[in-house]
């Protein structure tokens, strides 16, 4: 009987404690203070997981012009894919940026859930339809504007500031209840491991770098300076992994973007040659940002 027993008993997975940056990642929380209330931006949850694949899919369907038939399809994969690289930390992050109300109005459903989101700039969508599935999201966000037309990125009349930090278990807390009264207005992805990012035919940002794999903003929250914060926070945890090199990609024909990430600070490093016209695909330039880290203290 005890032999049956030792053959038949489950096998116990040993314990592997989450490291420091995975800890600090899930912990995540950036906050700016904005006009009307608080923009709270953080990892993706099982809370948010559903409006933000309604955001990327409209995303991707409006501006590719695809049939209703095939946005059921789409938004299917954008769903796996998102379930499936929410968790990824630390060779990966996905960040929700949630608009909190100052009275904390309760946001209704069909508002918080809306699919009714629009792409700002597609970037690139790989070829084969599978690849949504397996490899990320492409997409970028236009630039935020102040009143007086200037690239400042955040509106003056917004009150913009970088209190956030890694909050404790009772900031979370705190943080979830917020939630229950805010509205999703962007999402953004950085992967820090080549496995987590697709290869491209040409222009692959190096494997040991932070890499944006995408980024949207809900049209109706387009230029409040939310994409700028959006990259503010993805930043600041690539600064939590010790990451100080960032890349991505942006299309020839998007001004606006490039404009967006000028501002921020990123310069081009490559760009496609007119080969890639004949096989049919929108030129792209590799762009890259060096982060200022900071030189931990030795005890």
């Amino acid at each position: 009987m005890y032999l049956r027993w030792a053959r038949e008993r489950p096998t116990l997975q040993p314990f592997v404690a989450p490291s420091s940056k995975q800890r600090r990642l899930v912990e995540f929380r950036h906050k700016e203070s904005v006009q009307g209330g608080t923009l709270l931006i953080r990892p993706l949850s099982k809370n948010w997981l559903m409006p933000a694949t309604d955001l990327l899919t409209a995303t991707f369907a409006e501006a590719m012009g695809y049939l209703p038939v095939y946005r059921t399809y789409l938004r299917r994969q954008i769903l796996q894919y998102l379930d499936s690289h929410m968790n990824l930390a630390p060779k990966s992050v996905i960040l929700v940026a949630v608009l909190i109300s100052d009275g904390h109005q309760p946001i209704p459903d069909d508002a918080a859930r809306s699919s009714s989101f629009t792409t700002i700039a597609i970037e690139d969508v790989a070829a084969r339809s599978d690849s949504l599935g397996s490899s990320s999201v492409r997409s970028s966000p236009e630039p935020e504007r102040d009143s007086n037309g200037a690239g400042a990125g955040v509106p003056g009349s917004e009150r913009a500031s970088s209190a956030g930090s890694d909050a404790s278990t009772s900031g979370r807390e705190d943080d979830d209840a917020e939630e229950r009264f805010g509205v999703l207005v962007g999402t953004g992805e950085l992967s820090f491991a080549a496995s987590t990012r697709t290869k491209f035919l040409t222009l692959n940002a190096p494997e040991d770098c932070g890499y944006l794999c995408n980024m949207a903003v809900a049209e109706d929250y387009q230029r409040r300076g939310f994409g700028m914060a959006l990259l503010r926070a993805l930043e600041r945890t690539a600064e939590i992994v010790e990451q100080p090199n960032l890349y991505l990609h942006n299309r020839f024909q998007d001004d606006p973007a490039a404009a967006l990430y000028k501002r921020a600070g990123y310069e081009v490093v490559k760009k496609d040659n007119f080969l890639m016209m004949l096989l049919g695909r929108d030129r792209r330039y590799l762009m890259r940002k060096r982060l200022q880290m900071k030189v931990p203290q030795e005890s």
